[in-house]
């Protein structure tokens, strides 16, 4: 019987790599001779100064040909020095690496640490393209994230560069980057400017995505130059509700729009529930999500044993035929 190998992964040769990360002396450097790392570095991750203790720890460096030293570890503690006009630090000297070791050190030592989106991309990049390593199973153990994460970063790479950027600077959700650039440049950048300062739940953001790509492509339009997505405007500039507030009104609006028939049923269906309940501080009539089953809650607060019976009479006297209505909307 013969047994199928899989080939050796470049992944195994982690514990040459973890060696490899072994500064070998230590050195006081100039920092004007120490430079951050091509491909591997997010130059907007540091947005203010770490704290003094945080500097304690050497900078690891590899020595180029040329003199200079390429951070292999330390880059946001870099920065700060130079913000703080420090000249120069003891940094950790490792032995000489090529291209590929000195990045693959640089993604092992940042393994476990928390990372920014961009910076998780930016290593799955590399990692997927200059190291060549191409085994899911491999990857995962090298940058220590969860398949959906994965999976995200692999939309990523497959999406233009503003989607990234919009994911980068979160303002849309990595998980909605497949749908959202199917969208053209000018709807995407119509739809990040709509929802601009909202805090959109991933669920409600996809809906948003794909309920507003419905509604234009039903009006032969885009959703840049669909007038009737102005009223979202509108509605975030109301300064009497809150975001969150905000939000279910939009979600309400563009429900309407992208489903008319329910938005109607729903209107006429709450227009009767509020007719007919006698009391609504203590009453309340619920429907089933989307009016997808006949069914009714009635949800009654009582805090005297004397309102019930009142209650409960003014309920019995509701006609039939609105219990038949409220129960099973598709009449209305």
């Amino acid at each position: 019987m013969s047994v199928t190998r899989r080939s050796q992964s470049p992944f195994q040769s982690e514990p040459e790599v973890l060696t490899l990360s072994r500064a070998n002396r230590f050195e006081k450097i100039s920092l004007r001779n120490i430079f951050l790392p091509k491909d591997l570095h997010d130059e907007t991750a540091l947005s203010r100064q770490l704290p003094a203790a945080q500097l304690l720890n050497p900078i690891l460096v590899s020595k180029s040909d040329s003199g200079t030293y390429e951070i292999l570890d330390g880059c946001k503690r870099f920065k700060t020095m130079k913000q703080k006009k420090i000249k120069e630090r003891i940094c950790g000297i490792l032995p000489s690496l090529d291209t590929r070791q000195k990045g693959l050190v640089r993604v092992l030592l940042n393994r476990g640490r928390a990372l920014s989106m961009k910076e998780q991309f930016l290593f799955y990049s590399w990692l997927t393209t200059s190291a060549g390593i191409k085994e899911k199973d491999d990857l995962r153990r090298f940058l220590d994230i969860p398949r959906n994460q994965m999976n995200d970063l692999d939309e990523l790479l497959a999406s233009p560069g503003d989607v990234r950027d919009a994911v980068f600077e979160n303002r849309l959700h990595a998980a909605n980057a497949a749908e959202f650039r199917l969208l053209s440049g000018k709807d995407r950048k119509k739809f990040l400017e709509l929802f601009a300062g909202l805090d959109l739940s991933f669920q409600t953001e996809r809906e948003f995505v794909q309920w507003m790509s419905e509604i234009v492509r039903n009006q032969n339009s885009g959703i840049k130059d669909f007038s009737g997505f102005a009223e979202i405007a509108f509605i975030k500039k109301n300064g009497a509700i809150n975001a969150p507030q905000k939000i279910q009104r939009i979600n309400s609006y563009l429900r309407g729009l992208r489903f008319p028939r329910y938005e109607n049923a729903r209107r006429k269906w709450e227009g009767l529930a509020a007719s007919v309940n006698p009391d609504p501080s203590k009453v309340s009539f619920m429907a089933s999500p989307y009016f997808e089953k006949n069914r009714l809650e009635v949800r009654l607060v009582f805090s005297k044993p004397q309102e019930a019976a009142g209650i409960l009479k003014k309920l019995c006297d509701i006609p039939e035929s609105a219990w038949s209505s409220l129960i099973s909307p598709h009449e209305l």
